[in-house]
């Protein structure tokens, strides 16, 4: 495996697309980076953010992937995480919170025909005052499988944290299948943490609503399934990888239809 060590100055675009490597990126004090990763195979990803650093944190996959990633945030440092995944892949990423303030947000998309997605995301909260926010969107089609896989851990003394998490997912088949597994692993009682988990094929009141507007029944599917993954999408700051993505969801509902 190649080892890729990144030092990147302010306001960089950091691209990391190269499978079977090992990547390094420190972020230094005050430093605001964007990095976009995509398509790579069975590689580990190590980002370390200094104090007040900022990194917007871009992930498409439309291969095949394997990622273990490993994000260490500290003092007021901030990660703000876009993944819209559309193929077979393994996804394990874990955070640790390690200074004061520290702030991690991850909006993901999942969407498969055929295939199957673990997604695995661990937050840990090891100094105070720090908030995670977790929120998972999955669309599994025909004989697809998606887990979501979501640990938040508070440990003990560490107080007015904040960890969230939400799970959505959408099964569009009879042999669809979508499984959640929230988990809340809390050691202080001075904090705020939540789970939610929601699995179900698109809501009948939704579809009867656009219907009696005069919308045929597979248009109105399709329009209320892109208004929740529009949002996704919208957060790509690449413009080419967004619709390279857009194009790759198209494909994959049009044989859903």
């Amino acid at each position: 495996m190649k080892n890729i060590i990144l030092n990147p100055k302010d306001n960089d675009v950091v691209v990391i697309n190269d499978g079977n490597s090992n990547y390094t990126i420190n972020i230094g004090e005050n430093t605001h980076i964007h990095i976009l990763e995509y398509d790579i195979l069975n590689s580990q990803v190590n980002l370390n953010v200094a104090e007040y650093g900022t990194v917007k944190y871009d992930v498409l996959n439309v291969k095949e992937s394997n990622v273990n990633r490993h994000f260490i945030l500290n003092k007021n440092a901030e990660v703000k995480a876009n993944t819209v995944s559309l193929s077979v892949l393994k996804d394990n990423t874990i955070v640790d919170l390690n200074g004061d303030y520290a702030r991690f947000e991850l909006d993901n998309l999942a969407i498969i025909n055929g295939g199957n997605q673990i997604i695995k995301t661990e937050t840990n909260h090891n100094a105070h005052s720090g908030v995670s926010k977790v929120y998972n969107m999955g669309v599994a089609i025909e004989n697809a499988e998606i887990i979501f896989d979501t640990t938040g851990a508070v440990h003990k003394d560490m107080e007015i944290n904040d960890c969230r998490q939400l799970s959505k997912g959408i099964v569009i088949g009879d042999n669809a299948k979508i499984t959640e597994r929230p988990i809340l692993l809390i050691d202080n009682y001075n904090v705020s943490a939540y789970h939610g988990a929601s699995i179900g094929k698109m809501s009948d009141e939704q579809l009867f609503y656009l219907m009696s507007r005069g919308i045929k029944k597979k248009e109105a599917f399709m329009l209320i399934l892109n208004g929740l993954i529009a949002p996704f999408l919208a957060n790509i700051a690449d413009d080419l990888k967004k619709s390279e993505a857009e194009n790759a969801i198209s494909t994959l509902l049009e044989e859903a239809k």
